[in-house]
């Protein structure tokens, strides 16, 4: 008898054991009859164990499990230290509740950028839509010099553009301005409003579609800035040292962007803020910012550097004005660097990039939009224009651009900048220019000897 008293001892705490186990893995501390019943659960407790709660009551535990994704980010977000409990089981819980929630978000996202690549380009907004009967002269406030796709052109043009070239500057010569202008011409001389409709149902979406797979999906890695306090002691060190000879940064607009913490929600201006920290260590005697395993200077900054990619991930979407700002701040930060030669590569991106924006040209500073963005477009090619005629001049090598392409005014100060940056600039655009001639003349003098006979090379030398 005490052989099969002690066994059914061991089953009866087995079997308690499990019930432990099991309350424990449902997360909750009372198993109540509503609780079981919504979320159609058959078994009951029929033994009481150490995880249930004999007064039958939800417990913080409950509480916090029955809160939505929702409900756990906005407490999250809120700064709140007493939201997270010290249970492990309960912060498994929000865990699991928020990674579902930004599953199914992904899942969202992917479906759309699908829906969005497969199809032809939108009509414009609400608010912004352009009516069929408006002359080109209402619609159009571009010059004859090119355009800009995006909703403010006519809705003739937007339903023959694809998603893909939104943003893009198109030249005077480009195949889209020749279909304005005989646009223009058929509509004014037949008043035909309509005449683009007539012919899209010949489209064929083979051609016309973007194809799926040729839209890279951009990699996000966890960006690591560094501490507050040290990134605002970078971040004054690159516009004391670095912006006030570049002018590339608005710096009120900049701060407040940061301050506003856009650099942990959009991934480029991070990389942006970044590139700028790099910058500004090698300003700092700070020793946190030099790499983990070296004591040297010449690291200063490089464990933020390495986080960026100033090539873009995707060459089929249009670029933006961040990205163009992250390839100059390369430019900078690799100058100093054992090869500054990789940088001529880069300042030839970085222009081409530019002149997909329209950057060069009036029309994009005439453009409709905001007046700081327009001149940081401005100022973003014209310091790409200089490093290319600086970089290619050392090396050796033909220039991508040529200062007389400009087609843009002077910078002007913006808010809270010294009215000296109109007048610098004009001097450091002359300096350039006399650069380059001098280039121009030493590459024309070889072309010349190389052309005349041996006689005259020697009249000439």
């Amino acid at each position: 008898m005490t052989v099969i008293s002690s066994s059914l001892q061991q089953r009866r705490n087995a079997r308690k054991r499990v019930l432990e186990l099991y309350c424990i893995w449902l997360g909750v501390h009372a198993l109540w009859q509503s609780d079981i019943q919504s979320r159609r659960l058959k078994y009951q407790c029929s033994e009481q164990c150490s995880s249930c709660s004999p007064s039958r009551t939800p417990t913080h535990g409950n509480l916090k499990s029955s809160r939505t994704a929702q409900d756990h980010i906005t407490y999250i977000l809120s700064g709140s230290n007493e939201y997270i409990s010290g249970d492990p089981l309960v912060v498994y819980q929000i865990l699991v509740a928020v990674a579902q929630y930004a599953r199914r978000l992904e899942e969202a996202l992917a479906t759309t950028t699908a829906a969005q690549s497969l199809s032809i380009q939108p009509s414009p907004p609400v608010g912004q839509s352009v009516s069929s009967n408006e002359t080109p002269d209402e619609t159009d406030t571009e010059s004859d010099d090119g355009l800009v796709v995006d909703s403010t052109l006519p809705e003739s043009l937007q339903q023959i553009t694809r998603d893909i070239s939104s943003n893009r500057f198109y030249g005077k010569s480009s195949n889209i301005h020749f279909i304005k202008a005989f646009l223009d011409a058929k509509m004014e001389a037949t008043g035909e409003t309509n005449c683009v409709n007539n012919h899209l149902i010949h489209q064929r979406p083979e051609f016309w579609n973007v194809r799926p797979w040729e839209l890279t999906a951009e990699i996000f890695v966890p960006q690591l800035f560094p501490e507050p306090e040290l990134m605002m002691t970078l971040i004054d060190a690159f516009f004391s040292e670095v912006n006030i000879l570049i002018y590339v940064f608005h710096e009120v607009t900049f701060r407040r962007a940061v301050t506003a913490g856009l650099h942990l929600h959009d991934h480029k201006f991070g990389a942006v803020v970044l590139a700028v920290c790099a910058l500004g260590a090698k300003y700092s005697d700070d020793r946190r910012v030099f790499l983990e395993d070296s004591d040297s200077e010449h690291t200063a900054g490089w464990k933020y550097f390495r986080q960026v990619r100033p090539v873009p991930t995707s060459l089929f979407a249009s670029p933006s004005l961040y990205e163009i700002q992250l390839v100059l701040l390369s430019i900078l930060y690799l100058a100093s660097a054992s090869t500054p030669e990789e940088t001529w590569a880069l300042v030839g991106l970085g222009l081409r990039m530019a002149y997909d924006l329209g950057a060069h040209s009036r029309v994009r500073a005439n453009h409709k939009g905001d007046n700081v963005e327009a001149e940081l477009y401005k100022r973003a090619f014209l310091i790409l224009l200089c490093s290319d005629t600086i970089m290619s001049s050392l090396l050796g090598r033909p220039r991508a651009a040529q200062l007389s392409e400009l087609d843009l005014d002077l910078p002007v100060p913006l808010e809270g900048e010294p009215p000296i940056v109109a007048v610098y600039a004009s001097l450091l655009l002359k300096l350039m220019e006399i650069w380059g001639r001098i280039q121009d003349s030493i590459v024309g003098l070889v072309a010349l000897l190389f052309m005349c006979p041996d006689s005259r090379v020697d009249s000439i030398q």
